[in-house]
């Protein structure tokens, strides 16, 4: 109930004055339905066939009514689609005269009970039979889009909606966002399955075994409607260190090549028993094992701990005070004797303050 009020709220003020207009179209159209009218449209129908078969084929917010002429309908025969409201008796047209058998409607967030009539040489047919249609809990949302990376002992999953049809009036087209929904993430490993649910588009699952295939598929989870649509399951294998290293080597055939000398090993291993690892071999040459190094200016520890790259930044810092120190020094003894050299060029001052660095 909370989720319907929500939408309503989201969509009253785009829709208000798109059905003012369409109210204000339908009361002068010849084919607003009144109980003052009935009679005389009783008198003129026939013999025309009643279109039977209606359905609604209704996915990502694009709406098409469908219909299949009576039997014995004769050819040129036109139609018009009627609608009325949930607890309202008034019946409205939602269109012109057609020949198709099929209309895009553009509805609200109402309930709408539809109906088909037919109209051949000034004569109508009866009306079809009414069927029911509420479009934001009937409509079809389409399967998630899955894309699955695999980054050695984990998977990365990218997640996206389809976008709603643009005759919806959904902010954005954001079927996620409007409806505020969620996504069950079921991945298996042979015949295991595991679950979980996330608001995310992004989900990362570590903790998966080496070289082993995982299957993943997505389920849309909406409140307010029940009718969506699974993807399909996306599998991929979790690398191994083994496969890394040949995914490496492969880059030299774009004159890519891994410098081995500035290549460093890093183990990082929180088990209380500690294994032996093999030593990583490129091109036959065994990489040197540390216990930390330095990576685009920041040190990294074998423990995953700050105090390597801490200390790096303390040692520099007490350098640079060093030389603002000895700064503070030179002027402090120039302050006395800054008035001669006033009346001298900014070189030879320049030059009496280097001669005091050097000198202290």
């Amino acid at each position: 109930m909370a989720a319907a009020q929500f939408i309503r709220g989201t969509l009253a003020h785009c829709n208000s004055q798109r059905r003012q207009s369409t109210a204000l179209r339908l009361r002068k159209s010849p084919f607003t339905r009144s109980r003052g009218n009935a009679e005389e449209l009783t008198s003129v129908l026939g013999t025309l066939p009643t279109p039977s078969n209606l359905s609604v084929n209704s996915v990502n917010f694009l709406h098409i009514l469908h219909w299949d002429p009576g039997p014995g309908t004769p050819p040129g025969v036109q139609y018009t689609v009627f609608s009325r409201l949930s607890g309202e008796k008034v019946k409205e047209a939602l269109n012109d005269y057609t020949t198709a058998t099929s209309l895009q409607l553009r509805l609200d967030d109402y309930k709408y009970y539809l109906t088909v009539q037919a109209f051949f040489n000034g004569t109508w047919s009866p009306e079809s039979e009414e069927i029911s249609f509420t479009p934001f809990e009937q409509t079809l949302i389409g399967p998630p889009k899955v894309m699955v990376t695999d980054c050695g002992n984990c998977i990365l999953i990218n997640i996206s909606l389809p976008k709603a049809d643009k005759s919806s009036g959904i902010p954005n087209n954001d079927i996620l966002a409007f409806y505020k929904g969620k996504f069950r993430v079921l991945w298996k490993k042979s015949n295991k399955t595991e679950v979980c649910k996330t608001e995310a588009s992004s989900v990362k699952i570590d903790n998966l075994e080496t070289g082993k295939e995982y299957c993943v598929q997505i389920q849309t989870e909406i409140t307010m409607n029940n009718n969506t649509k699974p993807s399909t399951w996306v599998c991929t294998f979790s690398s191994t260190t083994a496969d890394l290293i040949r995914e490496i080597d492969n880059k030299a055939d774009f004159d890519l090549l891994l410098n081995v000398n500035k290549t460093k090993e890093i183990v990082v291993d929180f088990r209380k028993g500690h294994t032996q690892h093999l030593p990583l071999t490129i091109d036959s040459a065994v990489l040197e094992r540390v216990s930390s190094t330095r990576f685009l200016g920041v040190h990294i520890s074998g423990d995953l701990s700050w105090s390597t790259n801490t200390a790096s930044l303390a040692k520099k810092a007490q350098r640079r005070l060093y030389f603002l120190r000895k700064l503070r020094r030179v002027l402090l003894r120039l302050h006395f004797t800054v008035a001669p050299l006033r009346e001298s060029s900014p070189v030879v001052l320049l030059f009496g303050v280097v001669a005091a660095l050097t000198t202290t």
